[in-house]
């Protein structure tokens, strides 16, 4: 909820985006782990093509893989914290 009011104060702002970083970070790794639990609630059967959990893991997973990824995303928070700049001092350039 914070990330997504700083967005509609002010996008453009350092902290804006760390807070978006944050929040996809935290969503896709909950989201994951969530859903794993599920499908190891559920047994082997949710894994069948086109059993609801099976898509739900699907996209739980895949949510880390959007850009940008959670280890960017990481790292991007871990440079900022050590008083870094994510456009200069990363190894993956912010596009």
């Amino acid at each position: 909820a914070e990330a997504a009011r700083r967005v509609d104060a002010d996008p453009g702002a350092e902290e804006t985006r760390r807070w978006a970083w944050r929040a996809k970070l935290l969503a896709g790794d909950t989201a994951a782990q969530v859903a794993t639990s599920m499908l190891e609630a559920a047994g082997t059967s949710a894994t069948r093509r086109g059993h609801a959990l099976e898509r739900i893991y699907r996209d739980a997973r895949c949510g880390a893989l959007q850009p940008p990824t959670s280890d960017v995303c990481a790292d991007w928070l871990g440079v900022a914290a050590l008083d870094g700049d994510p456009d200069r001092d990363t190894a993956v350039p912010r596009w």
